[in-house]
């Protein structure tokens, strides 16, 4: 089974969403069944780029989809398996909001959800704020890469940026859109 993250661009691709798997190599094979278009490496499914993307269903999104819903993901999933034979899902990149507690050289002490955790910061970001975002490791990024390469050893977080804005406590831990799109 694929985990994978979706691309929607309706400006920039017009009716192509693209679904990615794995975002660090280049595909030495290219399968197209009808409007789906399989990429592959070393026989390893690494994208599906789907044309005609309207005919299957309709996207009011631009750029990477963070969270998934059930009829969606199982939509996607079996489309890919009809036309494709491969088991691929969507998983969700949530964004979290956080408050720093410390930061020791470089590793940053993060209340989460009541917990405290250990971050990195996203290519050397510069954190000005008490207030940040983060995503878990496993998570797609806007990129299409994932969390993990951008960590250090033994830390699970990366934060990918931070908010100006003073946040009460009770939503600490909580999904930035949740909180943004009230």
């Amino acid at each position: 089974m694929y985990q994978a993250s979706l691309y929607f661009n309706y400006p920039a691709f017009k009716d192509v969403i693209f679904i990615v798997i794995e975002n660090d190599y280049v595909p030495d094979k290219i399968i197209q069944k009808g409007d789906f278009v399989g990429l592959y490496y070393l026989d390893k499914l690494i994208g599906v780029n789907v044309f005609n993307s309207h005919n299957y269903l309709k996207l009011k999104i631009s750029g990477q989809l963070k969270t998934t819903n059930q009829p969606l993901n199982k939509l996607i999933s079996s489309l890919i398996k009809s036309y494709l034979n491969e088991d691929v899902i969507l998983v969700d990149s949530p964004i979290y909001l956080g408050k720093i507690i410390e930061n020791q050289n470089g590793k940053y002490l993060v209340n989460i959800n009541k917990q405290t955790v250990i971050a990195n910061s996203y290519l050397n970001l510069s954190i000005n704020s008490k207030y940040v975002l983060l995503t878990y490791k496993d998570s797609f990024l806007d990129n299409g890469q994932r969390a993990y390469k951008y960590l250090d050893s033994g830390v699970d977080y990366l934060i990918i940026g931070y908010e100006d804005e003073v946040f009460d406590d009770n939503v600490i831990g909580t999904s930035f859109y949740s909180i943004t799109n009230k």
